[in-house]
């Protein structure tokens, strides 16, 4: 016996996963417009800290945009492949 959801249960798990990784994209989306917002503001301050911190935010949020781009993407692919048939195939 496997730990394995049952196969009716798996199409509705994939799909709320898809679903909340859609809104964090969203999410860090908006948030990456913002820290944009930030930095162009940082740099009218004459501190160099400011800018770093400032760059270092906003590599960050864009490594994280990143991340949930490509885990949508993975996503939307198993949700449009074929089902593939579970346990051996008899000859």
């Amino acid at each position: 016996m496997t730990d394995d959801p049952p196969a009716d249960q798996r199409p509705a798990a994939a799909t709320k996963t898809a679903k909340k990784t859609q809104a964090l994209l969203r999410e860090a989306r908006f948030l990456l417009r913002r820290v944009d917002k930030v930095e162009a503001a940082a740099g009218a301050i004459d501190d160099p800290p400011t800018h770093q911190l400032a760059a270092e935010v906003r590599e960050a949020v864009q490594r994280l945009t990143n991340h949930l781009v490509r885990l949508e993407r993975q996503h939307h692919r198993r949700a449009h492949e074929p089902a593939r048939p579970r346990g051996r195939v008899q000859r």
